[in-house]
């Protein structure tokens, strides 16, 4: 080979080999570019659109706010999930004018002889909302009631009340045409609903008025007492507890023992071994079971 095409050949070997490394630097650019375009569209893609954890309902988290029209209980009722469906009946009810409650309760309560939970905790809140915006009308839409029918809807309405206005709700309740105040049994449940409610506030407004009650109304409203204040103040719910007759007591007596020795098993059996006879026996084995629920060993 002479010495020009020597010379040629070489050159044609370095261009070739210059070529080639510039188009694999090209390459590698396009190459990084891309990658970098499509990490920036995932994430300004829309979070649903990403890949989801284990577990996640994807229908769920799509979901679009509730929006139902006033008054459209028929949208509220096609609602297909049932915490969404509680929630928007839930929103209505607190919006919905007072003199509407009545109709919309006939509504709910129309065509079913015994309604289905939902149907029952829905009217639950119809009458405690329409117990604190009209009570008056709220117990006079249930007419001529008995323990058996009508006394639940009248217990929810009053305890809405006392929630709000215990002196109105004492009112009501003392009130010489309310027939209900003196029917057997539904008297002492009355009783012990405002009083229950009043407690939440004024413990010791409650007991003072639960003492000027007669036999029925008195046990009923110191049992509510009792059972309010009996986690937070075991000691006051005992002194009330002993205020009711023997025959009124024994049950309350075992049910403060239990709880107070959850708490303070040496003060509750010191109170329970002041008790006499039979009292003292059932109040002590309560306190027993009590304390074997929250310290065994101790107990043993």
């Amino acid at each position: 080979m002479s010495k020009l095409h020597l010379t040629l050949f070489i050159a044609l070997v370095g261009s070739l080999s210059l070529n080639g490394w510039q188009y694999w630097q090209t390459s590698r650019k396009l190459q990084h570019l891309s990658s970098a375009s499509q990490d920036a569209q995932a994430a300004k893609a829309p979070l649903l659109s990403r890949a989801k954890p284990a577990g996640e309902n994807p229908k769920k988290a799509a979901a679009s706010p509730i929006v139902v029209a006033p008054g459209d209980l028929a949208s509220i009722n096609a609602i297909t999930d049932p915490m969404d469906r509680l929630q928007a009946m839930i929103e209505h009810i607190k919006t919905l004018p007072s003199d509407k409650i009545g109709n919309l309760l006939k509504e709910i309560r129309a065509g079913s002889a015994k309604m289905d939970p939902e149907a029952k905790l829905i009217a639950h809140l119809l009458l405690t909302r329409w117990g604190q915006e009209d009570p008056e009308a709220a117990f006079a839409s249930l007419g001529n009631v008995s323990a058996k029918r009508g006394g639940g809807d009248a217990l929810t309405i009053l305890a809405s009340l006392a929630a709000t206005d215990p002196a109105r709700a004492v009112a009501w309740l003392t009130d010489p045409e309310n027939t209900m105040q003196h029917q057997p049994y539904l008297d002492h449940m009355l009783a012990r609903t405002l009083a229950s409610e009043w407690a939440r506030q004024d413990p010791d407004a409650s007991l003072a008025w639960a003492a000027t009650l007669e036999a029925g109304q008195r046990s009923g409203a110191y049992a509510g007492i009792v059972g309010n204040i009996l986690e937070s103040d075991p000691e006051k719910a005992a002194a009330a507890a002993l205020e009711l007759a023997p025959e009124d007591r024994s049950k309350l007596l075992g049910e403060i023992a239990e709880t107070w020795a959850q708490q303070a098993p040496e003060a509750a059996l010191d109170w329970t071994n002041a008790l006499e006879g039979r009292e003292r026996a059932e109040a002590m084995s309560e306190a027993i079971v009590g304390w074997a629920q929250s310290a065994p060993q101790s107990a043993a």
